[in-house]
């Protein structure tokens, strides 16, 4: 049995649809009113809270694996700190309790790259309790993920169908990896299996680096249309977002966000293609498979 936290994400509706296709037993913890995608795919599902250390031991009674998702993308510090940090500390310390060695873990390449967000400061906080657990781990560290019904991909697509033009951040050249999030579900569950993978953290990304204009261009491509960009110099930008965010509370893009357009997220693929048979799945051939 192998207990999955996050499954009602991105990440986790598709690995754990991956999980049971495979004839695998999965039991995820979910907060009230969310399991119906995952009980439908004929998950176990049990109701709680990372943030409510109480029972979790419990729910994870006869459970051989965690895989543990859970994150959040855009929030405050104090959030990151409590989902990030101190969840990811109950998930541990349970399944210590519940006498479960195998542990995996996905966090964010960002933190390899060591970008000055909240989201990835944490990240890399949370990493060091899974390192210190004695737990027999996995970290993986993925690239911006990529699929049907993602953050990334979907957001450029609504803003090129909605848009005149498009506006870039930046001058466009800042380099991306994009993950197929097939991909990422097949090492997750390849390294329950693979000994070598224990007491290791992989980045993990695409076979392809794009520039975030190459991005758009592919993109506009796969949809059939075409539209000229806009760039918006960052240093213009970075201090209006950041008074922006003081009194909008919503705006589509964070101060934290903008950020990462300033450094490449790209990484060294080699050592999970070697353990991990990551597949590489180009950025046309996984927009095919969801875009008309």
């Amino acid at each position: 049995m192998i207990f999955v936290t996050g499954g009602t994400g991105f990440v986790g509706r598709n690995l754990v649809k991956r999980l049971m296709d495979d004839g695998r037993k999965v039991r995820c913890l979910v907060r009230s009113g969310e399991s119906e995608y995952l009980s439908g795919l004929g998950a176990e599902v049990v109701r709680g809270d990372v943030l409510d250390a109480d029972g979790l031991a419990g729910a994870m009674c006869d459970c051989d694996a965690v895989i543990h998702l859970v994150g959040i993308w855009r929030a405050n510090m104090a959030t990151y700190r409590a989902l990030h940090i101190q969840g990811t500390s109950n998930v541990v310390e349970a399944a210590k309790t519940a006498k479960i060695r195998r542990f995996i873990y996905v966090s964010a390449m960002g933190v390899s790259l060591q970008i000055p967000t909240g989201f990835y400061q944490t990240k890399g906080e949370s990493e060091e309790i899974v390192k210190v657990a004695e737990l027999d781990y996995t970290i993986f560290r993925p690239a911006v993920i990529i699929g049907p019904g993602d953050e990334f991909t979907t957001a450029l697509v609504d803003m090129i169908k909605k848009s005149p033009v498009a506006p870039v951040l930046g001058d466009g050249r800042v380099r991306f990896q994009p993950l197929w999030v097939g991909d990422l579900v097949d090492c997750l569950v390849s390294s329950l299996t693979t000994d070598r993978s224990i007491n290791q953290t992989y980045d993990i990304a695409g076979p392809d680096i794009l520039s975030y204009d190459q991005l758009l261009d592919n993109i506009m491509d796969a949809l059939n249309v075409s539209m000229g960009k806009l760039h918006l110099p960052l240093g213009l930008i970075s201090p209006m977002l950041k008074l922006a965010e003081v009194f909008i509370p919503k705006l589509p893009i964070s101060y934290e966000e903008l950020n990462i357009m300033r450094k490449d997220n790209v990484c060294d693929i080699s050592r999970a293609v070697s353990d991990l048979k990551l597949k590489q799945t180009g950025f046309r051939e996984a927009l095919s498979h969801y875009l008309p």
